[in-house]
């Protein structure tokens, strides 16, 4: 009996694992690396994204990560390489958000600029933060359109907001 009550809570809790936000398809689940803990990445060509999944292919299972109907990093490769995003000054973030829960979701709420830094808003909700729920660790990572309209960053800060 203990052992179909850990599979539907793991089932459960994987069904609510990962991001939403109001702009498809820009978050997906990813190993948890702990060293990695909000960290960001501004990618300014196809050279510098082909560059980021030859570095962490391995550490984040970028060949694995799912949403809906794409399969792993190289159907986000193909969603940039197949249409002019970068002649026009256009960027992507990419940020790992790395939770103490696994069925964490985020929301990207905003992104402002301000001097040389891009503030990236994030909501984080945490089902059942205030019980008992057994700790495991998930990852996401968080894609990001920036047009090239937008003022020019060279950093970037993540601004987490928890929602219980």
């Amino acid at each position: 009996m203990k052992k179909i009550f850990l599979i539907v809570i793991l089932v459960f809790s994987l069904i609510l694992t990962g991001c939403y936000n109001d702009y498809d398809e820009c978050c997906y689940d990813i190993n948890y690396v702990e060293e990695y803990n909000n960290a960001t990445f501004i990618i300014n060509t196809l050279e510098d994204l082909q560059k980021f999944y030859n570095d962490y292919k391995e550490i984040f299972g970028l060949d694995y990560i799912k949403k809906y109907d794409i399969n792993g990093f190289y159907d986000i490769y193909d969603k940039y390489d197949s249409v002019n995003f970068w002649g026009e000054g256009n960027r992507l973030v990419i940020i790992i958000l790395n939770e103490g829960y696994d069925a964490t979701e985020h929301r990207l709420i905003s992104v402002t600029y301000s001097e040389e830094t891009a503030t990236v808003k994030v909501e984080c909700s945490i089902p059942g933060l205030n019980s008992a729920v057994e700790e495991v660790c998930g990852a996401c990572l968080m894609v990001i359109e920036v047009s090239g309209e937008n003022p020019s960053f060279d950093s970037v800060e993540i601004n987490r907001v928890i929602k219980k």
